[in-house]
């Protein structure tokens, strides 16, 4: 989002709107690439490859929604390090299995070029959501918004003025 184009909604928000307007955005957007087979996501170089904390929008609010709400035998996330040189246009499976190992063999003397501080990773902080509330909450979600998903594209019922939007 570029907070200066003029139809950017944070001018006219206060800070908790903004975080949950924000954090919707990110619900609709899983839901959208849910209906698809893959996504990638763009990491920082091993090990530091999600934020120690867990506290990223991907990992509270996207990946535990995916993880719910796909059958990790027709969908996949895969991770991509565009920060490493040699293996910009390289993707792996990060999930369901998570395979790390194989990249790291292809690229052994890949350079870490970003570093989150000084954190311990051994105390990585997992999603607090339960996988059948996530389920149940997305098909709500779906119904609520009369979503209907096609091969090609996703349509929803849209209001019928800028008065139903707000």
């Amino acid at each position: 989002m570029d907070k200066s184009d003029p139809a950017c909604r944070h001018r006219v928000k206060t800070s908790a709107q903004w975080s949950l307007y924000v954090h919707a955005a990110s619900i609709l957007f899983t839901l959208f690439i849910s209906t698809g087979t893959e996504m990638v996501v763009l990491t920082p170089h091993p090990p530091q490859r999600l934020n120690p904390h867990g506290r990223s929008y991907y990992q509270q609010i996207e990946e535990p929604w995916l993880k719910a709400c796909c059958d990790g035998e027709r969908f996949k996330i895969m991770f991509a390090h565009p920060r490493i040189k040699t293996a910009r246009d390289d993707i792996y499976e990060y999930w369901p299995t998570d395979r790390l190992d194989e990249w790291m063999a292809r690229y052994p003397g890949a350079e870490v070029v970003q570093r989150w501080g000084r954190h311990n990773w051994d105390v990585v902080q997992q999603s607090s959501y339960r996988q059948s509330e996530l389920r149940q909450a997305r098909a709500t979600i779906l119904e609520k918004m009369s979503l209907y998903t096609t091969r090609a594209a996703v349509y929803w019922h849209v209001a019928s003025s800028a008065e139903d939007v707000r």
